[in-house]
């Protein structure tokens, strides 16, 4: 499943879509936003039920732009209605598919790390590189949710077709996921060195977690998941109305 565009033509379509449907694949975060920010932090249940219906509703809508069709909020919530459980179980599996890779690579570090030929050495060396360990699990799982959602697979179909993707298409995966990265990361920090320079007491207190998140659902989190969307939409052979 080889992507069929190169990662600079994704990213300027997915940015494309994402100006031109801007009220509608903005929408879901938007309102998710509204919904989880007054909740108490202890409520992280309710803020990860929330997303697990607005972020497939954000997916499908995506997927409607794309194959040039007018996104709507009709189409939002049936997307969410439709793939709320299947969303739910797939990040479900996919935690718990992370947590046994990371449970067996622990415990084989620190059992080989007792034996007399490897020694602490090779615990340390085991330890830093656990790091790409988990590179690469979220590059294997990254796509499944997209998988699931676009192309309407149950959750081990979804696993399976986000791995074929890693398999082909490893240095262009890499590359979207620190891209998402840096995006995720830098506003955040951006907003407290711009407060400190100008001497603003706020980033300790409620301004600066509502910029920071109400930025993010604005521009971030929907562009991230349009990108994410159109790279998986590039390795389908769909046929667009535009």
């Amino acid at each position: 499943m080889k992507i069929k565009e190169s990662l600079t033509e994704i990213l300027k379509d997915g940015l494309r879509i994402y100006k031109e449907n801007f009220l509608m694949v903005v929408m879901p975060f938007l309102i998710a936003f509204i919904i989880t920010f007054f909740l108490d932090h202890q409520l992280t249940i309710i803020h990860f039920l929330v997303y697990s219906f607005f972020i497939p509703g954000a997916i499908g809508m995506v997927k409607e732009a794309y194959l040039g069709r007018e996104p709507s909020p009709e189409i939002m919530l049936n997307y969410g209605r439709k793939f709320f459980l299947r969303w739910i179980g797939i990040f479900l599996t996919s935690i718990i598919i992370f947590l046994i890779v990371c449970i067996i690579y622990i415990l084989a570090v620190f059992i080989l790390s007792f034996t007399p030929i490897l020694g602490l050495n090779f615990m340390i060396l085991g330890t830093l590189s656990f790091i790409p360990i988990l590179v690469l699990m979220s590059m294997i799982l990254c796509m499944a949710p997209y998988s699931l959602v676009i192309s309407d697979l149950g959750i081990f179909e979804a696993l399976k077709r986000s791995y074929l993707i890693f398999k082909e298409n490893k240095p262009d995966l890499f590359l979207l996921i620190v891209i998402s990265s840096i995006l995720l990361e830098i506003l955040p920090f951006l907003l407290i060195i711009g407060a400190n320079s100008i001497h603003l007491e706020i980033t300790k207190n409620i301004t600066m977690k509502f910029a920071t998140q109400f930025l993010n659902a604005l521009i971030f989190f929907p562009l991230i998941t349009t990108w994410v969307s159109r790279f998986y939409l590039s390795t389908l052979s769909l046929d667009k109305r535009c």
